[in-house]
């Protein structure tokens, strides 16, 4: 076999491995060095492939996909500045915890530094904006290598899907050697015997169920010594079991809590608690308002999820006199008015590559803030524009 038969055997393990670890869909850019790598996705025909000329909007394209279904995104484009152009989707993938397979295409390391056009140094190309890199290296389709590159490819699942970790991007750069063409069709017969027979992943992620009564103890004890508290849910794009038209369990965990304590909840909009009891819809009008933001000040500020967009939820009773404020986010260090005293980290949502892509989710109805505990006021909520962390529509 020539090596670029090897380069296209070996390609092909890689996708079927992304098609069995549960990839939902692939982005492509077109480009002369990326040809090996369009194809083999192509090629496949199980993974929806869609083709965008703009390198940024296909980023944020894929970023849209795996969102909506909670399943990886497969980006992959030429070489040089075509792989730049994925760094804004990327970053916003690492801050959001969106699993995203970024598979750049590069010149083989004989002729980068020649100065050719279009070439640049890709190597750890989007920083720690990316949760694992690796250089992929084609060559030899032997047994042996099959096997590897079908390790490689669940890994990557695995990594942006947040085993071990919170899910985000992956960056896997590919040294593609000329011809990038084949000149006939590939052996039917992978060397080795191919994938799994019975249509596992090479490598399969176990989800293990985790224990929240460490978490709880502690803000049932506020609680019950509170005299006054509030809720501020932010930011939690985890998708549910069953997709996005079920219902949050975080969510669901928050409205039980206020009922039971009957704390106000202050929701972000990418929360998914709006349409609680306990919820109130426009609390950043209320927290402008300084007076009612002195009388109303609680004992204690209990965060769940991440922090959200709004900037009234750090309101203006810091400035008087400290209050608790513990937090169930898994992002410490990530607390702006450096008054929190204490944190319950939950583990970051992971998202099961095995199970069926859930289908979008559908617009919910917000709060009317009807029954809101201890002198909430009562009002209708706008409807509220998804924002991610950049600000973006």
């Amino acid at each position: 076999m020539t090596a670029t038969v090897d380069m296209y055997l070996l390609l092909r393990a890689f996708v079927d491995e992304l098609v069995r670890g549960g990839a939902c869909a692939a982005v492509t850019s077109p480009g002369s060095r990326s040809t090996p790598l369009v194809l083999s996705l192509v090629r496949d025909g199980r993974l929806p492939c869609v083709s965008s000329i703009d390198e940024r909007s296909a980023g944020f394209l894929a970023l849209g996909m795996a969102k909506a279904s909670g399943h990886p995104a497969v980006l992959a484009c030429t070489s040089g500045t075509a792989a730049a152009n994925y760094l804004p989707a990327v970053i916003e993938a690492h801050e959001s915890g969106v699993p995203l397979i970024v598979l750049t295409a590069d010149r083989p390391p004989e002729l980068r530094a020649t100065g050719a056009g279009q070439t640049i140094d890709q190597l750890k190309l989007y920083g720690s904006a990316a949760r694992w890199f690796q250089e992929v290296g084609v060559h030899d389709a032997t047994p042996e290598r099959l096997r590897w590159i079908r390790a490689l490819a669940g890994r990557a699942i695995a990594v942006s899907v947040g085993a071990g970790g919170p899910a985000g991007p992956v960056h896997l750069n590919w040294p593609l050697r000329e011809p990038l063409g084949l000149d006939g069709p590939l052996p039917e017969q992978e060397p080795g015997g191919g994938g799994r027979a019975d249509g596992r992943a090479w490598v399969s992620v176990a989800t293990a169920p985790t224990d929240p009564s460490g978490a709880v103890a502690p803000v049932a004890g506020l609680a019950r010594a509170a005299a006054r508290g509030l809720i501020v849910a932010g930011r939690d794009e985890a998708v549910p079991a069953g997709g996005w038209r079920s219902p949050s369990p975080l969510a669901a965990a928050v409205t039980a809590l206020s009922e039971a304590t009957g704390w106000p909840v202050l929701a972000d909009p990418l929360s998914g608690a709006r349409t609680g009891p306990g919820a109130i819809a426009h609390y950043e009008a209320l927290l402008r308002h300084e007076p009612f933001a002195r009388e109303h000040r609680p004992a204690v500020v209990l965060r769940v999820g991440d922090l959200p967009t709004s900037s009234r939820c750090a309101p203006g009773w810091r400035a008087s006199r400290p209050c608790r404020s513990p937090s169930t986010s898994g992002c410490a260090g990530r607390t702006p008015t450096r008054s929190r005293t204490s944190c319950s980290p939950t583990p970051p949502p992971r998202r099961s590559p095995r199970s069926p892509p859930p289908s979008p989710r559908a617009g919910t109805s917000p709060s009317t803030g009807r029954g809101a505990p201890r002198g909430a006021m009562r009002t209708r909520a706008p409807r509220a524009r998804s924002r991610t962390r950049s600000g973006r529509s």
